[in-house]
């Protein structure tokens, strides 16, 4: 016989007799040497893996997007009298309302700042209606630049006199206090002053503005509603806004003129700092503040990048700070704080999680209690006046479940900024808060859907930076002892941020060399899971080598959590590949039998779960690893050996078989995947006889399979490679 060109697996010290061929028990394969049981429950958690493959893909999606959330830089600038980010008021002026004792207050509005307004496609039509209509309510989101557009249409009628009210002003005050040949603005209408306005009373305000010539438009959020159903008629939409570019841009220029401007708008560094701090989404006056901040700057003799950074960060907390403590209610204070975590998820998640958190802050009374408040209005508030009020949009968009795609409505924050700023907000300044916020965040460490657990666990570990050694005894210490699986796994999922920052590095290698000392199987695998996609593949050399130490083990639970974490490993970074099969076959032929079923379990566990597309042309999934070896020659070599072993070794040859058979599944709707798995497995069985019968038997078995659909071309390409 041959020498074995691929390296044959080391002989075992104590053959076997052949068991009986049983269906799906290949040639010549070897009695379990490890418990029943315990071989049942690996051969079960890899069928389930096989089944629902790409874990490693979604968990590696969800962590990054988890990042995104909470790592959105960004700021929005508040105040009363702003114009996308320019102060627009001067003298204030004060009228006596005849035959009472209440005064209206009028602003003066520098027209200046006007000169920066950058036009959107809705404005012309807004110029339009202004030639007809007398008063106008102009209703788009928050940062679409309502006001600068209102005021900027009004300068263009030809009023040189521009004057501003209070948002929470009356009609009849407006009435009583109107001047001729003026344009007014009340911009961001609150919603109480919404709700008293009937079409009587902005008929008998056109009337009056007519007399006046004078014209007023009214801004409105697109969460305001009105009880007169008539008021309709005087809303206009505005439209899509500029960009967020045209606004700096626009901005910059008002500022330094359009020479000195030029060359800052063409400075990189500064662009693709605007690009990070000011997203197409974000609030147009935050474009503003950045070209303000950038001028500043300029005419200091440089700008700064990390200065102007600094700057745009302040700013955004202290609009998000303004904008939590106006919100009316603790129940629209625990959605904007659920959706901060939640950003971008199912609307039902998020509401749920905000009905769990405001359940802790305020426990229900008991039954009968005097003191019980009186049964809430259930249609006080409409969803799309809540939407306004957390400057939020929902969105219709497929969503995962159990059962597939289904069809959801997700919601969202309109700025980027929102959600790490929130909870940011809610951890620096509600002491009577926290306990319960800690909590909830630990509650939602165990929620079913993964993408919460992960968020919750990504934003422990955000908080953390801050205050790790109080979450570590609140949150991390009992996720990484708790009974539930889904919980121990956010213990490791939450030290990725810490772990990865320079005043805590060193810290959450302690702790995790704590954990490590342990016998606790549970906090093993808690371990084993940090070097996955928490720390894993930020340091994959030392990853490895930290699993290599925990891969004698005698758990099944903790050679899982190697196999998934080396999944992660791969799937986020697919040139490790080598690397992670090396130490794999390293365990495969060790002498311990516990290494060597965990390298069974691991490379399982990447044969089941990591899948990628088929090269160009090619529709048909392919299972990653193959894809990988069919352009790799020396990597086909590793990937042909460590299937040998598993095929051919002790306990989980059945499920290898199993596994290799989904390969076969998936290769038969493909040509090229035929061809790799073919020249794959003839590698596998070249210069062994018992390799060689063992690919034999289970490729004849594909060809009438029963509990999978027949694989017959793959089977065809495979035994024609053998002969």
């Amino acid at each position: 016989m041959s020498p074995d060109p691929v390296d044959a697996p080391r002989p075992d010290p104590t053959p076997s007799p052949e068991p009986d061929r049983g269906a799906g028990d290949p040639a010549g394969v070897p009695a379990s040497e490890a418990p029943p049981k315990k071989s049942s429950q690996a051969r079960d958690e890899i069928r389930n893996n096989a089944q629902n493959p790409r874990q490693a893909a979604a968990a590696n999606r969800n962590l990054r997007d988890a990042r995104a959330v909470f790592g959105s830089g960004g700021t929005q600038i508040s105040g009363d009298a702003s114009v996308d980010g320019d102060v627009i008021s001067r003298d204030k002026i004060v009228y006596q309302v005849f035959g009472t004792n209440r005064s209206v207050a009028t602003y003066i509005i520098d027209t200046a700042s006007t000169a920066a307004f950058a036009e959107g496609p809705g404005y012309p039509e807004l110029q339009t209606l202004l030639v007809d209509r007398r008063v106008i309510l102009l209703q788009a989101p928050r940062g679409h630049g309502k006001a600068a557009a209102a005021l900027s249409a009004l300068l263009g009628a030809g009023y040189p006199d521009l004057r501003r009210y209070d948002p929470d002003v009356t009609t009849d005050d407006v009435v009583n206090s109107l001047r001729e040949n003026t344009g007014y603005l009340i911009d961001d209408l609150t919603e109480v002053s919404a709700r008293r306005l009937t079409v009587r009373a902005l008929e008998d305000l056109e009337t009056k503005l007519e007399s006046c010539r004078a014209h007023l438009v009214v801004t409105i959020g697109d969460g305001v509603t009105f009880t007169d159903p008539g008021i309709h008629r005087f809303v206009q939409q505005l439209g899509a806004p500029a960009s967020v570019d045209a606004v700096y841009h626009a901005h910059l220029r008002h500022h330094l003129g359009p020479d000195r401007a030029a060359p800052v708008i063409a400075l990189t560094e500064i662009s693709s700092l605007f690009a990070a701090e000011v997203p197409a989404s974000a609030a147009l006056s935050r474009a503003a503040e950045f070209a303000r901040h950038v001028a500043e700057l300029e005419r200091r003799g440089k700008v700064d990048p990390h200065l102007l950074r600094t700057r745009m960060r302040r700013d955004v907390r202290r609009e998000v700070e303004s904008w939590f403590v106006d919100l009316p209610g603790s129940q629209l204070r625990c959605l904007a704080v659920a959706l901060s975590l939640l950003d971008g998820l199912p609307y039902e998640t998020v509401v749920a999680a905000a009905d769990e958190l405001r359940l802790r802050l305020e426990p229900p009374l008991p039954p009968g209690s005097l003191n019980a408040p009186p049964p809430a209005d259930r249609f006080a508030d409409s969803k799309t006046q809540r939407m306004g009020r957390l400057r939020a949009d929902l969105f219709a968009e497929a969503a995962n479940s159990p059962f597939g795609e289904v069809p959801a409505q997700l919601i969202r924050y309109r700025d980027p900024a929102y959600p790490g700023e929130v909870l940011g907000l809610v951890w620096r300044e509600y002491d009577d808060a926290r306990d319960d916020f800690q909590h909830w965040l630990r509650a939602m460490g165990d929620h079913p859907s993964e993408i919460v657990r992960i968020r919750a666990a990504t934003a422990v570990g955000l908080l953390s930076l801050e205050a790790f050694d109080l979450l570590h005894r609140t949150v991390l210490q009992p996720w990484a002892t708790s009974d539930s699986v889904n919980q121990r796994e956010m213990a490791a999922y939450a030290l990725q941020q810490p772990g990865t920052s320079d005043s805590l590095r060193k810290q959450v290698i302690a702790l995790v060399d704590d954990w490590t000392s342990d016998s606790s199987p549970e906090l093993q695998e808690v371990v084993a899971r940090v070097y996955g996609a928490a720390l894993g593949t930020e340091a994959p050399e030392h990853a490895l080598e930290q699993l290599g130490v925990l891969a004698d083990t005698e758990h099944f639970e903790v050679a899982f959590a190697i196999g998934k974490s080396l999944a992660e490993i791969v799937e986020a970074d697919d040139t490790r590949t080598t690397s992670v099969l090396e130490s794999i076959l390293n365990w495969l032929s060790d002498d311990e039998l516990t290494r060597r079923l965990t390298g069974q379990v691991a490379f399982l566990r990447l044969a089941a779960d990591l899948r990628t597309a088929g090269p160009d042309g090619d529709e048909a999934e392919w299972p990653l690893l193959l894809r990988l070896a069919d352009d790799d020659e020396p990597l086909r070599r590793q990937l042909a050996r460590a299937w040998r072993e598993t095929l051919l070794g002790r306990p989980l040859h059945e499920a290898a078989a199993s596994m290799i058979g989904v390969w076969a599944g998936l290769a038969e709707q493909s040509a090229s995947a035929r061809a790799a798995l073919a020249t794959l497995l003839a590698m596998v069985a070249d210069g062994q006889r018992r390799a060689t019968r063992t690919v034999d038997y289970l490729a004849r078995g594909w060809r009438t399979r029963h509990d999978n659909d027949p694989a017959e071309r793959t089977a065809a390409a495979v035994l024609d490679a053998l002969t």
